[in-house]
């Protein structure tokens, strides 16, 4: 259907990506198939391709909900229900909220958070089983925002954005932080006894577990902080991750 080919196109929306208008050609590219079932050829399809390549940026995985409302806004614009300036406002209402959601969530948080999981991994002894689990959790994460948001968005229109608000980015975000700074302290950890049990004979002074764990914390710490997490909260989640593991392996 129609419906299924703007979404297999969605991901293709920064294959156009122009610093004049962003991300424009790859939303009309994928929006194109609905359009043409939509509109009569002619100038009421051109008026609706060139309404879509108008400047247009947002995080790639949030776009597909946009591009699924714009469906629905497109079809009552060809009834006489809508104006076609009520959909170009709803894009560009949406579209900075959604490109900041986007970034905190899966650029500063879930990113993070899968590659210091599979750092862990790979120190635990699961071998290529940690990037593998990094790339199927973070794809699966990915795939599912766009997918509920692409086709609840072309069944309900602009309340899409009401229905993706109740996932709760925001707290998720927060939380995800949370996470990677306890795993962060626990890998480093791990770090430390794999070179004190399986690493290189290295002429490292006295007591280096100690100091190898201490940099890694520290710079965490700090980006933390930066980002608003409580440096107390960090350094004492880390401080019990660590512990639990140094108890865990034996290694005090």
């Amino acid at each position: 259907s129609a419906r299924i080919r703007v979404f297999l196109r969605s991901f293709l929306l920064q294959a156009g990506w122009n610093y004049d208008r962003m991300q424009n050609l790859g939303f009309a590219f994928a929006l194109l198939p609905a359009l043409r079932r939509i509109h009569k050829k002619g100038a009421p399809l051109n008026a609706a391709v060139n309404r879509h390549l108008e400047y247009f940026n947002t995080h790639p995985y949030m776009a597909a909900a946009l591009i699924g409302a714009s469906i629905p806004l497109e079809a009552q614009v060809a009834r006489g229900e809508r104006r076609p300036d009520e959909v170009t406002s709803f894009k560009n209402g949406i579209m900075g909220s959604y490109g900041a959601i986007g970034d905190s969530f899966f650029w500063a948080a879930l990113r993070p958070l899968g590659g210091v999981a599979a750092i862990a991994l790979v120190l635990a002894g699961a071998g290529g089983f940690g990037p593998l689990a990094f790339v199927l959790g973070y794809d699966s994460v990915a795939l599912s925002v766009r997918g509920y948001g692409f086709f609840k968005g072309s069944a309900v229109g602009p309340i899409v954005v009401a229905k993706l608000a109740r996932l709760d980015f925001m707290g998720a975000t927060r939380r995800i932080k949370i996470a990677s700074a306890a795993l962060a302290g626990l890998t480093a950890a791990l770090w430390a006894g794999w070179f004190e049990h399986s690493g290189p004979e290295l002429p490292l002074p006295e007591g280096w577990p100690a100091a190898a764990i201490a940099f890694p914390v520290s710079v965490l710490l700090a980006g933390t902080a930066r980002r608003g997490l409580s440096p107390a909260s960090a350094a004492g989640t880390l401080a019990a991750a660590v512990a639990g593991a140094v108890a865990w392996r034996g290694w005090g």
